[in-house]
């Protein structure tokens, strides 16, 4: 299983989600974490000099605690780990997570919370098209460990989705 690991420390329910359900199926469970770098713009130009390695630094220390974060539940929880770094923009996140997701049984990815939308937060809605693999959104109300009682199955009838739902 793949699962996003997200750097916002506000949004702790995906990783519990997805270390518990890892850890009822005695699955291996592999992080991807992004230090992501701001999108070059115009509106740059008027920031102080130092402000794009400013807001590089924050991303690569908020990346390098939600890695050892991850680590640390993972362990604790005594499951199979492992965890990816990626340095990119938001907009290059998503793809890069949907070619990863391609070599793993499922994805584990955020529901976009609209009302917590951090600046460098990919949103990942195609991450299911882009990897071809089932893809689980964990809701931004979920509280708690996986409890898988109920499961939507979407797709639109083709060979591809009908592999991916097999």
């Amino acid at each position: 299983m793949l699962t996003y690991v997200t750097p916002d420390k506000n949004e702790p329910h995906l990783l519990e989600y997805a270390i518990s359900l890892a850890s009822k199926l005695e699955a291996h469970l592999e992080g991807v974490v992004f230090t992501f770098l701001p999108e070059l713009s115009g509106i740059y130009a008027t920031m102080p000099d130092d402000f794009y390695t400013r807001v590089q630094k924050q991303s690569e220390a908020a990346a390098e605690n939600a890695r050892l974060d991850f680590r640390r539940r993972a362990s604790t929880a005594s499951i199979h780990h492992a965890v990816r770094s990626y340095t990119a923009t938001a907009n290059e996140a998503e793809p890069l997570f949907g070619r990863a997701a391609r070599c793993f049984d499922l994805a584990i990815v955020p529901q976009t919370n609209p009302e917590n939308a951090a600046f460098f937060n990919p949103t990942f809605e195609d991450v299911m098209f882009l990897s071809g693999r089932p893809t689980l959104f964990v809701p931004t109300i979920q509280k708690g460990p996986a409890a898988v009682n109920r499961v939507l199955l979407c797709w639109n009838g083709d060979r591809w989705a009908a592999r991916a739902a097999a």
